[in-house]
């Protein structure tokens, strides 16, 4: 009997932890999303957000000419509709009648071409303005060769928008269909300039506007009455808050005070799959962690080095072991769940791991490294649970060929802020890409900058990059990329580790939620029904 009522106990105690999960705690939070929204946002400027976890605000805040459903199916955004050429080179959107900022002032062609602009134009420094030198002038726009104004997209009219390609990029939609392909609200710019997006100025497009940002405790949407379908939007608000800290995250869950968390630490697992196993969602991601070494600094741009500290990690212990959330290891850049996509991998995929060992150690000595002149770095990472479990073990394998790496635990947006001005020697990072290799193997070409935070660059490899761009056939352009990823994994300059899951903390009165392979939530389609 004492076995029985402490169970019953025990049962008690957690339902009564879990009441947040049914219910909100007060009826005004009923058209009110509450997320845990990883951390906090460097930016809410659309042409200079990086992370995926402003992205998620981005989604909300701004629309493009295409956009992803909760089910993360692309589909029509600002634009209704669209043409593309036989060829590939020629993008006609056609926008949706009447459309308006968050403001009331008419959006047309012009503000759509003017965001393109401002995303390529040397004075933004966008960050992820490589990832449009698909558009013809795009890459000599963003070096500052040519004008702004020389840039191949244009208004045809007030409600078309021409975009001309320098190749068939078939992921063209999916790159800007977020934050960087949002229009400028020129009127709001004009009067403004980049402090158009703070919170007293802000004007956007999206099923939401930002009302509140309080730095490091939550940041405020409210619904945006002139968004184009915002008939179809049930919430009013939406509160982002940065959750660094996965496991504080979690009691604030069980607290009732998220509906929602973007991430669930794995010391968690076991409690929350006994108590509340039907709101956690895992999913495969098109995604990877992997560790940036900066080729330019040394020793590391000796590729020995590069390939001992590759070759002596246990990627198998890493996702078996201290993981255990579905993640497999990685021996190439692109997850080999791509699409028609068959790359190469790491040549020691195979080798068990003591051999792996002895080798690395051979590398290290002959790198001028050993017991008398240990190779000893700053190993930088991210400050969340996780990470810092794998950091620890990677440490360990290190260890065991004779490398001390010291580890330096920073906030995510310190740490990236730092990998993007290459302020580092060894880093772990983490990349969410589209359903194509380009899109992962992009990080690597010299072109890059910023995003290649390792600085790694190979004129082969940027060679073969460029002419599987120049390649319509599916087949033939992928076969020419694979080519290319071997380069950069026989030249160890990424090191990946393992393809991440997408895990998500969902209450059971989040109605609308879909777990999809490219981790996208709009608010738009969620509602709470309590």
């Amino acid at each position: 009997m004492k076995i029985i009522a402490t169970a019953l106990a025990r049962i008690l105690l957690m339902s009564l932890a879990f009441a947040g999960l049914a219910t909100n705690a007060t009826a005004e939070t009923r058209t009110a999303l509450h997320r845990g929204n990883v951390a906090e946002p460097d930016t809410l400027d659309p042409h200079k957000m990086t992370t995926l976890y402003e992205g998620y605000i981005a989604r909300d805040i701004y629309t493009a000419l295409v956009a992803r459903n909760n089910k993360g199916i692309l589909g029509p955004g600002t634009a209704e509709t669209w043409d593309i050429s036989e060829d590939g080179l020629v993008y006609t959107f056609h926008l949706r009648e009447n459309l308006k900022w968050s403001d009331g002032h008419d959006l047309t062609a012009g503000d759509v071409v003017a965001g393109f602009q401002r995303l390529l134009d040397p004075k933004t420094a966008s960050q992820s303005a490589s990832l449009v030198y698909m558009v013809k002038n795009a890459e000599e726009v963003a070096t500052g060769q040519m004008p702004v104004d020389q840039l191949a997209v244009r208004a045809v009219d007030p409600q078309t928008v021409e975009v001309i390609l320098n190749h068939p990029a078939p992921q063209f939609l999916g790159i800007i269909a977020g934050g960087r392909g949002a229009p400028l609200p020129r009127h709001a710019y004009e009067q403004h300039g980049d402090e158009w997006v703070y919170q007293q100025n802000f004007v956007g497009n999206g099923a939401f506007v930002l009302a509140e940002w309080q730095p490091n405790n939550f940041i405020r949407a409210v619904k945006n009455p002139y968004f184009y379908d915002a008939d179809k939007v049930q919430l009013e608000e939406v509160y982002y808050y940065p959750t660094e800290d996965y496991n504080a995250a979690i009691k604030r869950y069980r607290a009732g005070e998220l509906d929602w968390n973007a991430q669930i630490p794995t010391q968690q697992m076991t409690l929350l799959q006994e108590i509340a196993p039907n709101d956690i969602y895992i999913s495969k991601a098109l995604s990877v962690t992997y560790i940036w070494i900066n080729n330019q600094v040394k020793p590391f741009d000796d590729p020995r080095v590069r390939a001992a500290l590759a070759m002596a990690i246990d990627r198998k212990i890493i996702t078996d072991k201290i993981m255990k959330m579905g993640e497999t290891p990685a021996y190439s850049m692109v997850p080999p769940f791509v699409t028609d996509y068959t790359g190469p991998q790491f040549d020691f995929k195979d080798t068990p791991m003591d051999a792996r060992r002895d080798r690395a150690r051979e590398l290290l000595a002959e790198a001028g490294f050993g017991p008398d002149n240990p190779l000893e770095f700053e190993y930088r990472i991210r400050a969340s649970a996780d990470g810092k479990r794998h950091a620890v073990a990677i440490k360990k394998f290190w260890d065991d060929v004779g490398v001390k790496a010291n580890i330096l635990a920073t906030d995510i947006k310190t740490h990236y802020a730092d990998l993007s001005e290459h302020n580092f020697a060894v880093a772990d990072a983490g990349w969410s890409a589209l359903d194509d290799p380009e899109d992962f193997l992009y990080l690597a070409l010299t072109s890059s900058g910023a995003q290649n935070s390792g600085n790694y660059s190979n004129p082969e490899y940027d060679r073969l990059m460029e002419e599987a761009q120049q390649i319509a056939n599916i087949k033939d352009r992928f076969a020419k990329m694979a080519e290319a990823e071997g380069i950069l994994l026989a030249d160890y300059g990424i090191i990946p580790l393992f393809y991440a899951t997408d895990r998500h903390l969902v209450g059971p009165q989040v109605k609308g939620f879909h777990a999809n392979v490219v981790d996208v939530h709009p608010s738009q389609y969620i509602w709470i029904d309590e």
